[in-house]
């Protein structure tokens, strides 16, 4: 347990306050659907312009979680940086 939440409600509330965030600045958060761990993209995530339609293919899914965190807040990055 984490602070009082288990992984799974806190890995939850972290993607649904990602896909919030891209909403917002007029993008699309896809997980990769991959459930086996050596398959390519598994865990992995993309971000496409909102108006995408299609499902990205499996190799389009490159960014880790913290990496799409980086994308959408570059200004907490920076700040993280300089503290």
């Amino acid at each position: 347990m984490i602070g009082g939440m288990d992984y799974s409600t806190d890995g939850k509330v972290r993607e649904n306050r990602l896909r919030d965030a891209a909403r917002r600045q007029g993008k699309r958060l896809f997980k990769s659907r991959a459930r086996d761990p050596l398959a390519v993209g598994f865990g992995r995530w993309v971000l496409r312009p909102a108006g995408s339609r299609t499902r990205p293919k499996p190799a389009e899914y490159v960014l880790t979680v913290d990496e799409v965190e980086a994308e959408l807040f570059p200004a907490r990055l920076d700040r993280t940086r300089s503290a």
